[in-house]
Order: C-alpha cells, then structure tokens, then sequence
C-alpha cells in the first residue's frame, strides 16, 4: 500500500515538471513584461540608430605677442610696407614735384598686397594737393608753372585727372593772350622815342584795343598811365622853357581816364592863360 501510494506522488510530480517544461517560454516572458515596465512615450521598437561624428576640434589660437609696433596687415609684403613709409616720406614740403614723387612710389604696390587700398587712398589725396597747388599758382596769374604742375596730376582717379586736363586747357588759353598781349606791348614800347611825347602817345594808342577783361591786363594799364605821365612831365619841362605853345600841344596829347589826366588839364588852362596876358614892354 506504501508502495502505490509512493508512486501516485511520483507520478503525479512528474506530470507537473512535464506541463512546467512544456510551456517555460510563456510563463518566462510574462515575468519578464511583469520585471521592465514600458514607457507611454517610448515606442515598442527601435530602430538602430546611426552614430553622428564628432565635430572637428577647432584650433586653439595663441595670443600675438605685442611689440611696441604696428604690425604688417595680413597677406602685406613687409617690402610694400616699406614701399609706403617711402612715399610718405617723400613729402619734406608742399611742392608739387614730390607730391608727385610719392605718388610714383606708392603706385609700386600691387593690387594683390592689402595696402593696395591704403596707396590708393593715398595717391587720391594726394593728386588732389598736386591739384590745389595748380590752382593757387593760377589765381596768382602764375600760368605757366600751373600747367606744370597739374601736368603732374596722375590717371589713377579718373574725375581729378580729367579736371586737372580741362583746366590746363583753359590756363593755356589764357597763357597764350597773356602772351599775345605782351608781344603787342612790346611793339609799343619799341614806338618810344625819348623826349618825344608822341611817340609815347602812339605807344599808348597802340595797346588800347587790347580789352580790359583780357588776363595781363594790369601790365597794360600800368605802362598807359606811365607813358602818360611821361608826356605830362615833356609838356612841364617845355613850358619851364617858355615854350608855352609846345608845351600845350604835348599836354593835350595825354589820354582821358589816366592819372595825369587832369594835371594836364589844369596845366594847360595855366599855360593858355599865361599866353593870353599881353607881352610887357
């Protein structure tokens, strides 16, 4: 009876391992559920993900030294450098030949080199000094060597160069009647004859069409109020003679509009009355 009771208990375990066994997977994957909760937002499958790379360390920069000096622009050729301390030291004084000077230096550096910029600032201003010289030249009636010195103005910047070429034109025009003004002064003065008043007449009639507007004028003026000077001071020294009648005839040929216009004028009323007075015995 022991016997069989023995092995009812074996039997009955082993039937209980076999349904145990038989379904493990099942009862195994209930308890792993059960041990790993799911988040609401986290999906039920993931898909692997692609390992981004790492950015590129950027490279540290070490700290320039400072020297007391201003350091080269970058990409400058320390050459071209020089080349503009050059330029600028070429301007001792104000004269328009080395305004002109540093400007041929300075045009040395390139386009490529980064104080290409930094020239060309410079030559602008400086053309335009060489520019203001010719012109102060020219409101002193200094033509020729304002010419000369706006020829000096150079092409880099067009607007200034072709400024500077319209004004020597016109300074050349002006030039070139200051010039024929003077030839034609110069035939006058070759008209005198010392003593002779006139002869200094004819040289006052000779620049008279010469128009007052023109440029050199003032030298015109001034020789006409000098020759008319001179035929007063003939006409005086002839009536010192008692040459009243001469002495009438030169002062009447002082011009109108002169400075020893009216001296003449007032000498000759003298000497006509000097001459009217009856002769004493």
């Amino acid at each position: 009876m022991q016997q069989l009771i023995l092995w009812s208990g074996l039997t009955a375990l082993l039937l209980l391992f076999g349904v145990f066994y038989a379904n493990r997977n099942i009862l195994l994957n209930r308890s792993a559920q059960k041990s790993q909760p799911v988040s609401q937002n986290q999906p039920t499958a993931q898909s692997p993900s692609v390992p981004q790379p790492a950015p590129a360390p950027e490279p540290a920069q070490t700290p320039i030294a400072s020297s007391g000096k201003p350091s080269t622009p970058q990409g400058s050729n320390p050459e071209n450098d020089v080349i503009l301390k050059q330029a600028r030291a070429a301007l001792q004084d104000s004269s328009a030949s080395n305004w002109s000077n540093a400007i041929a230096v300075a045009s040395q550096i390139p386009e490529t080199d980064s104080l290409y910029a930094t020239a060309q600032q410079e030559i602008e201003r400086w053309s335009q000094a060489i520019l203001d010289i010719a012109q102060g030249r020219a409101s002193i009636s200094n033509y020729p060597d304002a010419i000369a010195a706006a020829r000096l103005v150079p092409n880099e910047n067009q607007a200034l160069y072709n400024q500077a070429q319209l004004q020597i034109q016109q300074w050349e025009q002006i030039l070139q009647q200051v010039r024929n003004n003077q030839a034609q002064l110069k035939v006058a003065r070759d008209k005198i004859k010392v003593g002779d008043p006139a002869s200094y007449r004819s040289a006052i009639d000779a620049v008279s069409s010469i128009d007052p507007t023109q440029p050199g004028y003032a030298e015109v003026k001034q020789s006409i109020d000098q020759w008319s000077g001179a035929i007063l001071e003939i006409a005086q020294a002839q009536a010192k003679k008692g040459r009243l009648t001469q002495a009438i005839e030169s002062a009447t040929l002082v011009p109108q509009n002169t400075p020893s216009a009216e001296a003449a004028k007032t000498a000759i009323a003298q000497w006509q009355s000097q001459l009217s007075q009856p002769k004493k015995n």
